[in-house]
Parts: structure tokens; sequence; C-alpha cells
């Protein structure tokens, strides 16, 4: 992991998602029915999402495209609805 890789909390993430902040949560602990646990970094108690691990889930899913995932993780991308179910 490099040092200028962006770390996510659940509410970025779920902005980014467009869902619940608790949605965010069981996507992150396999809660939700027919989708595998998003991977994510435990710190203590906290669950951090690293931004590519969420870009790449979104690629395999189909709603964003490959020059997003491989772009400079400066520059911002714009996730415009929930590739997952349930959201």
């Amino acid at each position: 992991m490099g040092a200028s890789e962006a770390i996510l909390t659940a509410i970025e993430v779920a902005t980014e998602l467009r869902c619940s902040k608790a949605h965010a949560h069981n996507l992150v602990s396999g809660a939700v029915a027919c989708v595998p646990p998003l991977p994510a970094l435990r710190l203590g108690r906290r669950g951090r999402i690293r931004e590519q691990s969420l870009m790449r889930r979104r690629y395999q899913k189909g709603t964003v495209k490959l020059a997003e995932i491989v772009a400079p993780i400066n520059e911002s991308t714009s996730i415009r609805r929930c590739g997952f179910a349930g959201c």
C-alpha cells in the first residue's frame, strides 16, 4: 500500500455508493446476501476501506470504467450509482 493511497471510512463509502452507513458496514462484514465482503483494513475496532478496493469491486460489477481505477490517486473519481445489491 502506497503512502498516498486513499483510505475511506464507512461514511465515505456510503456516500460514494449512495447507501446508508449501516449498509456500508454490512458490505464490509459480509452481511449482504449474494455479495462477497468488501476488503477492509482493521484499525482497532474501526474498519477502513482502501479506495482502490472499492473501485476494483465497482469495476467487477460493471459500474465504473477501467480508466477510473488506474487514474492517479490524487484525481477524484465520480461514482454515479451503486453496484451492490440492496443499496
